[in-house]
């Protein structure tokens, strides 16, 4: 394995360019298609199982991987922390939105209820922005599209 996230009761790995999730599934957070606890790794379906994934990132209910340089989400999605438009569960990957579509992913963070990712150098958050940790100046319910996080300078 080349790289792991552990999250609240499940974990994710990286092996041979291929996402295998284990452990608590009740909102699809293992990205298998199911919604079943698996006490072994299984290796996430769907868009991720033609591509090469180079980074998993999990929280407690979600998951994210970087696969061919672009983003992608799954589980719970309530808050709209898969980034795909939508605000709803999803137990196979979906790539987040087209407003980081067109860029070289390089980094992704699952956060509790929203997620973030760098790319082209530039970071983007999405899901619950309640206590201002999508960082654009607002604590406004939720985004359910990646928005750029506000840059303050310090004089």
């Amino acid at each position: 394995m080349t790289q792991l996230s552990a999250g609240d009761a499940h974990s994710c790995a990286v092996a041979d360019g291929t996402a295998v999730c284990w452990g608590q599934n009740f909102a699809g957070q293992l990205g298998d298609g199911s919604v079943e606890v698996r006490l072994t790794p299984v290796q996430v379906s769907g868009m991720l199982s033609t591509r090469t994934v180079t980074q998993v990132s999990v929280s407690a209910r979600h998951s994210c991987a970087i696969a061919d340089a672009r983003a992608y989400c799954w589980g719970e999605g309530f808050d709209g922390q898969l980034g795909g438009g939508r605000s709803e569960r999803r137990s196979t990957p979906t790539p987040v939105s087209s407003v980081i579509g067109g860029k070289t992913v390089t980094d992704i963070s699952a956060g509790y209820s929203h997620s973030c990712a760098v790319g082209d150098g530039v970071a983007y958050c999405w899901g619950s922005r309640e206590d201002g940790q999508l960082g654009d100046g607002s604590t406004n319910h939720y985004a359910v599209m990646p928005i750029p996080v506000g840059v303050s300078s310090r004089g």
